[in-house]
């Protein structure tokens, strides 16, 4: 595997690989639990939104690299899953980002 994406045909991608072992948890209890109940009241939703930044913004993470950005390898996206029953929820969500704002943070959190 690449840090920047497919390193040979079929290969995936190493974030994504990433994305499908942090959520894998999260389904199989669902999934468990929906085997065992058959109606749970379980209410899932997942979602993908594409943040790749516009051509010329200034890029962390490596820091040879010389200027702002010069093309797309690879789109960058926030996913999430959300599994909600009754009143109690959670969301998974992951960031294709070196980092996030603490009050980017306390903003979903209060939103949530």
């Amino acid at each position: 595997m690449s840090w920047y994406g497919k390193s040979g045909a079929g290969s995936p991608d190493l974030c994504n690989a990433l994305d499908a072992r942090a959520m894998l948890p999260a389904l199989l209890l669902l999934g468990a639990t929906l085997a065992a109940g058959g109606d749970s009241g379980y209410l899932v939703g997942i979602a993908e939104v594409k943040i790749t930044p516009p051509l010329g913004t200034p890029m962390a993470g490596f820091s040879a690299r010389q200027g702002p950005s010069k093309g797309v390898h690879d789109d960058l996206f926030v996913k999430s899953l959300v599994v909600t029953r009754a009143e109690a929820g959670l969301a998974l969500v992951t960031c294709e980002v070196i980092g996030v704002e603490r009050t980017l943070v306390e903003e979903v959190r209060r939103l949530a």
